[in-house]
């Protein structure tokens, strides 16, 4: 089941902009693309075990990378950062 704060996380146009950016360019590391997609196929509304079979990961790599980003995301939340 997905998480209702993973769409709204990164239902933000300039985040999810940059992690189609990274999921798609030829010049992006294979790790770095990998995240990107388990990210936005996660925002997406998938659930994990979909997301993993799509992406030919483990679902426990899903579950990994989608709790980092939802913990990057808390700990530095949108708007103005300070210096």
């Amino acid at each position: 089941m997905a998480l209702p704060f993973m769409q709204h996380a990164v239902s933000v146009a300039q985040e999810r902009r940059r992690l189609e950016s990274l999921a798609h360019r030829s010049h992006s590391a294979p790790q770095v693309a990998r995240r990107a997609r388990i990210i936005l196929a996660c925002a997406d509304g998938r659930a994990t075990t979909s997301v993993a079979k799509r992406l030919h990961l483990s679902a426990t790599t899903v579950c990994k990378w989608r709790t980092r980003f939802i913990l990057i995301v808390n700990a530095y939340p949108p708007g103005r950062r300070s210096t």
